[in-house]
């Protein structure tokens, strides 16, 4: 049996540049969609089952938290005044065990309008959806 490393510690990169986050607050999604079902029938009891991808649902989603810094509030103009940008996660290397796990995701477009909480322990949510993974 394979070794398993799970998927924390990721790197997360936007636009080539590494993103510090707060351990823990990274999620994201493929965008590859969701299916529907429905059933049809032509009576007697018989059902035939439709399945349909929902095209509206294939939107590849990262989020994360990051420290309220001047550094992080700088690229967060950056990222909503450039409207698209290419965003990375990178598995990284766990004493001997390196990690191969990669996602690329190259149209992404930062979502939140931020609540920048400036205080001693201040953070933001960033969330970018887009195109689904390369």
């Amino acid at each position: 049996m394979a070794d398993r490393i799970g998927l924390n510690n990721l790197v997360f990169t936007i636009n080539n540049v590494q993103i510090p986050y707060k351990p823990n607050s990274l999620s994201f999604n493929d965008g590859k969609g969701e299916y529907k079902t429905r059933a049809m029938t032509a009576g007697g009891g018989a059902v035939d089952v439709i399945y349909t991808v929902d095209a509206e649902s294939k939107l590849a989603k990262i989020k994360c938290t990051v420290e309220a810094t001047d550094y992080m509030v700088d690229l967060y103009n950056q990222w909503k005044d450039a409207i698209f940008v290419a965003c990375s996660l990178i598995g990284t290397q766990v004493g001997s065990i390196t990690d191969t796990f990669s996602r690329y995701f190259n149209t992404m477009t930062l979502l939140t309008n931020a609540e920048i909480k400036a205080s001693s322990d201040g953070e933001f949510e960033i969330e970018f959806s887009g195109s689904p993974v390369a």
